[in-house]
């Protein structure tokens, strides 16, 4: 098949788009290095033409530019035009990236501590936004954070993300990849924004430790360990990382949505204390409460953390709870990138 994909470079799409390069081949859809008729270079994914015939993948591959520029965040790749060939394949054109994904970097080399925290704070930055905007990615992972040259994050594929106009669901299927997805997700249930952020919990887990979260020799028995299986605490599996890393790891890992951050900033705040050498206070204050992350259901004699007005976190507004510390108001100095 990629076969196929490479004898369309040197092709026009709408004879405008130039086809130069195959980047590389996904299992929805390939990605070209492309040049307008007039000079302006951008990347095309072109849909596999086997899997378009199917109504619900052209939906979510339009999904992607819908979410996409909603978002409208720096971090988010911009899609510039959706469209489709003469030949009937269906396309987006995407701004082109220089650069390379988490994956790529840490399958050579695990970046050094400082810069992963800040790659995960500039994701964090992303999700923000996301959310503000009823937006859930569904699909954070390594392969899905690209590191550009100069050091920025920048999150792709949205193609499967969640988007909220009011109570409606327009995408709510279970969808995204097993080694990543909260038990919630998983489960086909209902989900917010607190999946996205057990997603990155488990992306850093598996940068600082170089393995999975839950491990086996399938999709299947990984799911099933997902479905009724805590996450282990970081620090047991790699215990020479930083007490307060682990501390922020393990609670966006936690089993159950009400034990995790109650949203992106919170966790935010937490990032920023681990860049100030500091303790994170949401995930402490947390500990120190007794609010274990590796529980699988609740004990009734202590309660979830619950915002000022009492009601549970929704994982798209900040915790003010008063029994908590809030999350920094301030970010700390920039660090060299």
């Amino acid at each position: 098949m990629r076969e196929d994909f490479e004898a369309r470079v040197g092709t026009w799409l709408r004879r405008k788009w130039r086809l130069k390069r195959l980047i590389g081949v996904g299992g929805m859809a390939a990605v070209y290095e492309a040049e307008h008729k007039i000079g302006r270079r951008a990347a095309i994914k072109l849909l596999r033409p086997e899997i378009a015939v199917d109504e619900k993948v052209r939906e979510r591959f339009e999904q992607e530019a819908l979410a996409t520029n909603r978002v409208g965040h720096p971090g988010v790749v911009e899609i510039l035009d959706i469209d489709e060939s003469d030949d009937g394949q269906h396309y987006l054109v995407m701004e082109l990236l220089e650069g390379q994904t988490l994956a790529d970097v840490y399958e050579k080399d695990a970046p050094p501590l400082p810069k992963l925290i800040d790659y995960v704070d500039q994701t964090l930055d992303v999700l923000v936004a996301c959310h503000r905007k009823g937006v859930i990615h569904r699909d954070i992972k390594p392969e899905n954070l690209f590191i550009t040259g100069k050091g920025e994050i920048k999150v792709l594929d949205f193609g499967i993300a969640q988007v909220r106009e009011g109570v409606k669901t327009l995408a709510g299927t279970m969808l995204g990849t097993v080694a990543f997805m909260a038990p919630e997700q998983l489960r086909g249930a209902e989900i917010d924004a607190r999946a996205d952020l057990f997603a990155l919990g488990a992306t850093m887990f598996a940068v600082l430790t170089g393995r999975r979260v839950h491990v086996g020799p399938d999709d299947a028995k990984v799911a099933m360990k997902a479905l009724s299986e805590p996450a282990p605490a970081i620090r047991s599996v790699s215990p020479d990382l930083p007490e307060s890393l682990g501390w922020v790891v393990d609670r966006a890992l936690a089993f159950l949505p009400e034990r995790r951050y109650p949203d992106a900033q919170t966790m935010r705040g937490d990032v920023w204390a681990l860049q100030r050498n500091g303790r994170p206070p949401y995930a402490y204050a947390c500990n120190e409460a007794g609010q274990s992350p590796h529980v699988t259901s609740l004990d009734a004699a202590v309660q979830t953390p619950t915002r000022v007005d009492g009601a549970a976190p929704r994982g798209d507004i900040p915790s003010t709870d008063p029994q908590l510390p809030a999350f920094a108001s301030e970010p700390p100095p920039a660090v060299n990138k």
